[in-house]
């Protein structure tokens, strides 16, 4: 039944029936079933670490760099918004880790609202993708990101070569005729793991801006 050792001597000391130690089984009923919850929960958040991890496995093995365009979906996130420098990132996801711990439902994501490079004072906004249902705590915000038309492109290599997938990004929104729409995001398919570093040269970011037609003005 599970029952702790001093729980099971509490009751061989204090009663002589097992009617009278009814309140105990109730109790520990309600306890197994919490921890059932829990656990479910647990293996859901593996299902998901394990499943994103084979497909970006699958990536790898495909990848073409080739600039796309698609639609995402909204989905719910969990964020910090923060402003500072770039390479701040880590200790935002490290704070909201903690913060968000069972919700998290998918990768890690910075949207950037500056639409041009700023080396201090970025305006970012950290996020994890989570569960339908996840309430705010107070120490982070809950929203839906909107989807829409994107175009993206994956980057394979260390963070500080991504100038360059930006810099095809930018080219390629411009020579379409494309208004680029704030924020930018940036989602970490394969960097550091939940236990080792890994190889920068094996880490794999896609950048996604989502875009509409330029209105023409009228004047």
């Amino acid at each position: 039944m599970e029952f702790p050792l001093a729980e099971i001597r509490e009751i061989l000391e204090s009663f002589e029936r097992e009617g009278e130690i009814l309140s105990f089984l109730e109790k520990q009923r309600q306890t197994i079933e919490s921890r059932l919850a829990q656990l479910h929960q647990a293996a859901q958040s593996l299902d998901a670490v394990i499943q994103a991890e084979k497909d970006v496995r699958n990536m790898i093995r495909n990848i073409d760099l080739e600039i796309r365009e698609k639609e995402v979906e909204p989905m719910e996130i969990a964020g910090l918004r923060w402003k500072g420098r770039y390479a701040d990132t880590g200790s935002a996801f490290q704070k909201l880790g903690k913060l968000a711990g069972r919700h998290i439902a998918g990768k890690a994501m910075n949207l950037y609202y500056d639409m041009e490079y700023k080396e201090e004072d970025a305006e970012i906004e950290s996020c994890f993708q989570v569960r339908q249902g996840t309430t705010e705590s107070g120490k982070f915000s809950v929203r839906t990101l909107p989807g829409g038309s994107c175009v993206s492109i994956l980057h394979k290599g260390p963070y500080d070569q991504l100038s360059r997938a930006y810099a095809a990004l930018f080219d390629y929104v411009q020579k379409k005729g494309y208004q680029c729409l704030s924020p930018i995001r940036e989602i970490y398919l394969k960097g550091p793991g939940l236990i080792f570093k890994g190889n920068p040269a094996n880490y794999l970011t896609e950048i996604q801006m989502l875009v509409a037609e330029k209105k023409e003005t009228v004047e």
